[in-house]
């Protein structure tokens, strides 16, 4: 195989993912930008495999002095099956009224696996049908997402990819993924676990080491990434279904060029660079967090992390949820336990009782409960039974109680009351609260989803000039070479690029050539090249050399 076709046979046609970590696009604008504006915050994602920019973003908002401005996400992507995907991510998001654990639990689920548990798969058929509101209305909960700059025939397509999540739709992406793999191995098909050992202590292990072996060994072979308590999961992930054009090679049809239905993604890296290498343990009140990254017995034969990427994406997808509907921070209040800052606080809204918390199943079983269980007839129930007449017994029953007893008996009753109504009314301003900081969170956010090839989508005049920071995935580094790249970007523009560091396919020197290729596209452009990056990014050591993203500014070296 040539590298272009060892690449495409490895990661994919088409990204589900992508192959950096998450970063705060408001920190980054305010450190490379000084003139302050209140005009709206312009953002493009080409091709970002997936929404970690937007919701990370978004969360943090409050934390800037352009925090508060409008802000304007445009993420260009192909296929439409990709676009599709990450509205329905963005849903589970906006599901307000499941507790703040399982939704991150389910949110990975359906990012990380290729395939989710039964329940899980009626919950995306459910969040599926739901989405085909959106074609109808044009804008999603809380007018977060908008259509506006999708064709009409472009929003039949994407209604009928939601219409494709219901259950009965045919796709066996178990032996789907074994025929990509069996294509990428061949004749080492046998061997692929030792093939996958050598993948990780190449390209992973001397950078993303959090990334445990055993997650990375289970990912390959199954396409399971992110597995929660005892659970099985053997439904299709039909998020993960696209297109890609394909001759017949028998039948009737034999020959001729049509549209495949499969799993075209990726196969050798894993989606755990997004959510799960990296953290902000910069807040004062969460230094706490910095054990995450703790390795016991550094620099020798026995080294080992204390804990691993899925403990670190779970405990990001906190952190992003409990600011955006909190405003504050999360803290873990426990050194080593991802969960111990949750609290009450991690319950469905309009629950102010832990134990009637809200499944996020039970939103799908409620309708079929009663028909299950037969119904409440056929439940047992508790009744009040007087079987002594007061006047008949009066004579046989004791005195009546001294009054003091009786005073103390009502005033207990009276302080027990008092405190009840006191709890309930905090509980209720508390989510009057969190209700605020949702809407504020939210307030002026809008994300435009942008179908096709970027230089052609964009290179109309309406987006010329337009924004004010771009991310460009590795699978978009092409688009960085044009001069439509260019004339869409704000003078002052942050552009961040993503490098090769996590492409599995590639040894060091094809990533080393990689990044260089990137930085000729911005020397030649003239873009100003920071070389400390404006938001926080970790690596390992001091052997970890090569940066995941590559910042810029569109003005010239001085």
């Amino acid at each position: 195989l040539n590298m272009a076709e060892g690449i495409v046979r490895s990661i994919g046609h088409h990204g589900h993912w992508g192959f950096s970590a998450t970063f705060d696009f408001i920190e980054a604008i305010d450190n490379t930008q000084t003139e302050p504006s209140s005009e709206p915050i312009n953002i493009l994602l080409v091709a970002p495999g997936d929404i970690r920019h937007i919701i990370y973003t978004i969360s943090r908002r409050r934390r800037h002095r352009s925090g508060l401005r409008p802000i304007n996400f445009y993420i260009i992507d192909h296929p439409i099956e990709i676009l599709a995907r990450n509205l329905l991510l963005l849903e589970v998001i906006m599901d307000f009224e499941v507790p703040i654990r399982q939704r991150a639990n389910v949110f990975l689920e359906i990012y990380g696996n290729a395939r989710v548990q039964e329940r899980t798969a009626r919950y995306i058929e459910q969040l599926g049908q739901g989405l085909r509101a959106l074609i109808a209305d044009g804008t999603s909960t809380l007018g977060l997402v908008s259509l506006e700059h999708l064709k009409y025939r472009e929003r039949d397509v994407l209604e009928s990819v939601f219409k494709s999540y219901i259950r009965r739709d045919d796709f066996d992406i178990r032996s789907l993924r074994d025929h990509r793999l069996r294509g990428y191995y061949q004749e080492r098909y046998d061997n692929r676990k030792s093939l996958g050992d050598w993948d990780y202590q190449y390209s992973i292990k001397d950078s993303a080491s959090i990334i445990h072996i055993k997650l990375y060994r289970e990912w390959r072979e199954s396409g399971i990434a992110f597995e929660f308590g005892d659970q099985t999961y053997e439904e299709s992930n039909r998020t993960m279904a696209t297109y890609v054009e394909g001759k017949l090679k028998e039948g009737l049809e034999k020959g001729q060029h049509k549209e495949i239905k499969g799993f075209w993604g990726d196969i050798v890296g894993s989606p755990y660079y997004g959510l799960g290498i990296d953290a902000d343990t910069r807040t004062p009140a969460n230094t706490e967090a910095e054990c995450l990254f703790e390795i016991m017995n550094k620099d020798s034969g026995t080294e080992q992390h204390r804990h691993h990427t899925c403990e670190l994406a779970v405990f990001n997808m906190f952190c992003m949820m409990w600011e955006a509907e909190t405003g504050d921070p999360y803290c873990m209040t426990k050194k080593n336990d991802i969960y111990s800052g949750l609290g009450k606080e991690g319950r469905p809204l309009n629950a102010p009782e832990e134990e009637n918390k809200k499944d996020i199943y039970d939103i799908i079983e409620a309708e079929n409960e009663d028909d299950e269980e037969g119904g409440d007839n056929d439940r047992p129930r508790v009744e009040e039974i007087n079987d002594i007449d007061e006047e008949e017994s009066a004579v046989n029953l004791p005195p009546p109680p001294p009054a003091p007893t009786t005073v103390v008996a009502s005033t207990t009753e009276v302080v027990k009351e008092a405190v009840g109504k006191e709890q309930e009314a905090e509980e209720f301003a508390k989510e009057i609260r969190r209700a605020e900081a949702i809407v504020e969170t939210y307030r002026d956010v809008t994300v435009f989803p942008l179908l096709g090839t970027p230089a052609e989508v964009l290179k109309k005049s309406k987006y010329a000039n337009k924004f004010d920071a771009m991310f460009a995935s590795s699978r978009a580094a092409q688009f960085v070479s044009t001069a439509t790249c260019d004339q869409v970007l704000k003078n002052d523009a942050l552009i961040a690029m993503e490098t090769g560091k996590f492409i599995i396919p590639l040894v060091r020197k094809d990533k080393e050539a990689f990044n260089l290729k990137l930085k000729e596209y911005a020397a030649e452009k003239g873009w100003k090249h920071h070389l400390t990056p404006p938001v926080p990014r970790r690596f390992r050591d001091s052997r970890d050399v090569i940066p995941d993203v590559l910042f810029y500014s569109k003005s010239p070296e001085a």
